[in-house]
Parts: structure tokens; C-alpha cells; sequence
């Protein structure tokens, strides 16, 4: 379960199969599942788009990956090298 800055809360269900999840801009079709003790999350956008996010724990750090994909223009606009950020644990005093 995630929720955004606004409070809009959405769950996802870690079953291997496809969820539709309604957005501001859009429905968005996604898979969800555990792979190697991360979280991973494929992600079916609009105009043939495709995009897969992984959330992992590396070294006490929350590290989110997202890939994307085709889309338009020729040849179906490729594949973009993978995106990472990084967290630190939020300390609470």
C-alpha cells in the first residue's frame, strides 16, 4: 500500500497479477510480486509505454529502480536507461 503527498492511498496486491488502478491522469494496468526478496512492479501505461519500478532494501536504504519502455514514435521510443533514488530512514526524536 502507498500513499501519495496528498493522501490518496493505493493498494496493490503481490499476486503476479494484473490490477487496474484508477489516477488522476488515467487507469493504469499493473503486476505486482515478491523477486529476490524485493518488490517488484510491472507497470502497463498508455501508448504502448511499459515501465517496471523494484523496491528493495540495500544497506538500511530504501533504493527504488524504475525502467521504462516503448511508447510512440518509431521503433516504439526504446528502452531508457533504469533510474534510481535512494532513502535514508526517516529518524524520528
Amino acid at each position: 500500500m502507498f500513499t501519495d503527498a496528498d493522501g490518496r492511498t493505493t493498494r496493490y496486491v503481490a499476486n503476479d497479477k494484473k490490477e487496474k488502478h484508477q489516477l488522476l491522469t488515467g487507469t493504469i494496468e499493473t503486476k505486482t510480486k515478491w523477486v529476490d526478496g524485493a518488490l517488484r512492479q510491472e507497470i502497463a501505461l498508455r501508448d504502448g509505454m511499459k515501465s517496471s519500478r523494484t523496491y528493495a532494501i540495500e544497506d538500511d536504504h530504501l533504493v527504488v529502480t524504475t525502467t521504462m519502455e516503448g511508447g510512440p514514435g518509431p521503433g516504439g521510443g526504446g528502452r531508457r536507461a533504469p533510474v534510481r533514488w535512494v532513502y535514508d530512514r526517516d529518524v524520528v526524536q
